[in-house]
């Protein structure tokens, strides 16, 4: 710039970002379906209530709604994205304190790394001590389970999370089961419990019938 002229300035239109030579860019622009769906998502986070980890929910919400498109009426309509859809009404256990096993779960899954759990069984009353493989989180009823292998006896079992009293994560790493197929398990379950198959006959009265899937 000479001193004796004016400041002049340059900018690259926003479209032309999309357009390079050679190059080629994602359209990073949410739409009102993608937007729409995504909250619904993080509706369903509900399970976390009164825990450290609901407080990421908000943050991730308000930060969906920057991505609002640049269209005053759209906006104003999702900028009402709480009002889209119910939050789950069901029984949910209580997860407050247990946020540092979960976290260390997710990693455990991630990396692949044994763990050694004190654990309180339900059936037995009774609390043990003993290592997994955790391979796979879920929900089912307003709980969160997991998926894992018991090393002592080379077994496929579920472990329900409030049940863990204190969980170690150690430097051994696992190998993941080739054969391990959770969504074939659950699908054969009676609610999540399962075991060896068996075959059986049930009659239902005619008028109930049509209600059994």
């Amino acid at each position: 710039r000479v001193p004796s002229e004016p400041e002049k300035r340059w900018k690259i239109e926003e479209t032309f970002l999309l357009k390079l030579p050679n190059l080629s860019l994602p359209d990073l622009n949410l739409t009102r379906e993608e937007i729409i769906l995504l909250n619904y998502l993080i509706s369903q986070g509900s399970i976390f209530r009164h825990t450290d980890i609901e407080k990421y929910l908000f943050t991730l919400q308000e930060k969906l709604k920057a991505f609002l498109p640049h269209n005053e009426q759209l906006q104003h309509s999702l900028s009402k994205l709480d009002d889209i859809f119910i939050p789950s009404g069901k029984l949910l256990k209580n997860y407050s304190g247990k946020e540092e096993i979960i976290d260390d779960l997710i990693d455990s899954i991630l990396l692949h790394k044994t763990c050694l759990i004190i654990y309180h069984a339900f059936s037995t009353d009774k609390t043990k001590t003993f290592y997994i493989h955790p391979l796979k989180l879920f929900e089912h009823d307003g709980g969160l389970y997991v998926f894992v292998r018991i090393v002592k006896h080379d077994s496929i079992r579920i472990v329900a999370i409030e049940r863990i009293q204190k969980l170690t994560v150690l430097q051994e790493i696992f190998e993941y089961p080739s054969d391990f197929n959770p969504e074939k398990i659950l699908d054969s379950a009676f609610t999540i419990t399962f075991s060896d198959p068996i075959t059986a006959k049930i009659w239902f009265s005619p008028d109930q019938a049509k209600y059994i899937i």
